[in-house]
């Protein structure tokens, strides 16, 4: 860092911010009925109050998934949120849980994000399941493959002492 300013702000000339998005997942059993900005919360003094659009505001990105439409996803998002909105049926959330694998797809990561955000521990056990047939669909693709190159080498080897006798 060259230059006071450079070493105040801890940028360099010329370098700029990565940006950052705040998102808050509400989903507690009643709607959201707090402030949606920061602006809302700050307290100002009466004599203060005519500076309040002074201030800078930094709204609250709000996503309550009671009041999303997981249909509306063409994404991970739609397993996730239909998992957020059963998190109260029990039997109906881990049946749609169990149905993953068959109806739609879900990455390692989308699973873990959904158990995170359902604090079901349900979830993390079927993502173990997961990894394990993994692990041994990769095993017998593997065991596959090398019998058939195991088997192209002894076509090869037949082949070449079938024709050293048949002097070809």
């Amino acid at each position: 860092l060259s230059g006071s300013a450079e070493y105040l702000s801890g940028l360099k000339k010329g370098e700029q911010l990565a940006p950052v998005l705040t998102l808050v997942f509400y989903y507690g059993e009643k709607p959201w009925d707090a402030s949606r900005s920061l602006r809302e919360l700050v307290k100002l003094p009466p004599q203060m109050e005519r500076y309040r659009s002074y201030f800078p505001d930094y709204p609250l990105l709000l996503v309550e998934p009671e009041q999303i439409n997981p249909q509306n996803f063409q994404t991970e998002w739609q397993p996730i949120l239909t998992m957020l909105k059963l998190r109260r049926q029990p039997e109906e959330f881990l049946r749609y849980a169990q149905s993953l694998g068959e109806d739609q797809r879900i990455s390692p990561e989308g699973l873990l994000t959904a158990a995170v955000l359902t604090e079901d521990d349900r979830l993390l056990e079927l993502l173990t399941q997961e990894k394990e047939e993994r692990g041994m669909n990769v095993l017998s693709d593997y065991m596959i493959e090398k019998g058939k190159m195991e088997g192209l080498e002894t076509g090869r080897k037949e082949g070449l002492e079938t024709g050293r006798k048949e002097g070809l």
